[in-house]
């Protein structure tokens, strides 16, 4: 039996910073916080330095890092290294992300994510697949000659999903039907509209069909008008509707993100990173298939400016969350831990620092630079 008690530091339960306090965790799973003067006898001390001891972020959307891209290489390596990318930076669980490809590559990611899974493979969530059934129309830089509609066949392949993890799929609404929605939601599929022209009425249908967010607000979407609010105005007006948000001040303006959150409320708000191969690098350039990516002060983009996913880690979104959109602390660590949680269905395990949790943990200093991590513990 192991026992480590966290002391000298702020302790950020998934609610609120809590000072004064130590932390006791037992065999990567989190016992209870205690007063600081009553310390257990025979455990492990583990001093914080007066930093912060939050939840580890979870990020959903994980398309490289480290100069690897998923969709290059999706193997047991690969993620492998993406986790220790991450991780650096506060990262305790990730989904790779798989943009739109063909289905024999889809087959593969998914047969190795399972494997992953089924070895207990710290720090993995689950996978991602960002398309290929999307609108072309809303493509961004996803290769055209990829998207596709979906068929009863490629999806039966999926539908089965992983015992230890999650399948998270991002789709275009208008070209799936509701039947085919309800049966991947039945199935546990965790459905996300992206890559989408829907009108609100049509958003507001696929909502009640199952698909419960949307991938990057405001990115490769119907936007918001006075005349047709467009899956944007759907998703802020839905109470349920998840909005993963991309927060590097080159996707969405931050004024535009901070009025999204006054009018929606900040607890439907998730942080991704939709991180590329520079994420966690000094890469000044990659390629997404045959396209060469320039990253300029951050920005990834092609030649003609498309947006090719972000130079983000989930340490510079949460930053960037206090910093940007004047957040709360406690809310940029929410949107990266508790939150995603939430949408994954796993808040009773993760997302918070209380007694019986696992011990997925970020050490950050007062500037919040990440100082450790912990994955249940270890």
């Amino acid at each position: 039996m192991s026992t480590t008690c966290f002391i000298n530091g702020t302790i950020f339960t998934g609610h609120e910073l809590v000072r004064d306090k130590s932390l006791l965790v037992e065999d990567g799973i989190i016992q209870n916080i205690t007063a600081a003067d009553k310390l257990p006898t025979d455990v492990q001390i583990y001093d914080l330095g007066g930093g912060i001891l939050a939840p580890g972020f979870i990020d959903i959307q994980v398309n490289g890092g480290c100069g690897l891209l998923f969709n290059d290489s999706p193997s047991l390596e690969t993620i492998e290294e993406l986790i220790r990318c991450h991780r650096i930076n506060g990262t305790t669980m990730l989904f790779p992300t798989l943009i739109s490809t063909d289905y024999v590559k889809m087959v593969s990611a998914y047969e190795t994510v399972e494997l992953a899974l089924n070895n207990n493979m710290a720090g993995l969530g689950g996978l991602h697949f960002e398309g290929p059934y999307l609108n072309k129309s809303k493509k961004g830089i996803h290769d055209g000659n990829k998207i596709k509609d979906i068929s009863p066949n490629e999806l039966d392949t999926f539908i089965s999903g992983f015992s230890g993890g999650k399948l998270i799929m991002t789709l275009a609404p208008e070209k799936v039907s509701s039947q085919f929605l309800e049966k991947m939601t039945a199935a546990g599929i965790l459905l996300l509209a992206g890559h989408s022209d829907v009108n609100l009425e049509q958003a507001l249908q696929a909502f009640n069909s199952g698909i419960t967010g949307v991938t990057h607000l405001y990115n490769a979407m119907s936007q918001f008008g006075s005349r047709e609010p467009g899956l944007v105005g759907a998703a802020l007006l839905s109470k349920d509707c998840w909005c993963t948000i991309i927060v590097d001040g080159y996707h969405v303006h931050p004024a535009t993100l901070k009025v999204s959150i006054a009018a929606k409320g900040a607890e439907k708000f998730i942080l991704v990173t939709d991180g590329m191969p520079s994420s966690g690098s000094k890469l000044t350039e990659y390629y997404l298939g045959k396209t060469k990516i320039d990253v300029i002060n951050g920005r990834c983009s092609s030649s003609d400016g498309t947006l090719a996913g972000s130079n983000l880690t989930m340490i510079d979104a949460v930053k960037n969350c206090v910093n940007l959109l004047h957040q709360p602390l406690e809310t940029a660590l929410a949107m990266a831990s508790l939150h995603p949680a939430q949408f994954l269905g796993i808040a009773h395990q993760y997302g918070k620092i209380e007694a019986g949790f696992f011990a997925d943990l970020v050490q950050l200093d007062q500037n919040l630079n990440v100082l450790n991590t912990w994955i249940k513990g270890s």
